[in-house]
């Protein structure tokens, strides 16, 4: 398990809640580095495909997160939800990064 309370794991958890692009590879989530190329972050970990899209606090802070990116393609969180049906869910196993 992550210790997300401190040190650079810390810091790639507050990355994560905030930037708006990731790249999610086979077991990876790599966020961008910051405008000098410092703070890369890499987390490995367990992705599952969720049946539906789950409900509770998590999915409305994801949400409103992405909301701007939304209506610029268009969409709404309910036109969002059903067109991008198939949820995944990524439980961070390490993270890494300089």
């Amino acid at each position: 398990m992550i210790d997300f309370a401190s040190g650079f794991p810390k810091r790639a958890s507050s990355r994560l809640r905030k930037q708006i692009i990731v790249w999610l590879t086979t077991v990876a989530i790599n966020l961008n580095s910051d405008p000098d190329g410092d703070e890369v972050t890499v987390m490995l970990g367990v992705a599952r495909i969720l049946p539906s899209w789950p409900k509770g606090p998590r999915v409305d802070q994801y949400l409103r997160k992405y909301r701007a990116g939304m209506k610029e393609l268009g969409f709404a969180s309910d036109t969002f939800k059903s067109e991008y049906n198939t949820p995944i869910e990524v439980t961070p196993t390490e993270v890494r990064g300089f």
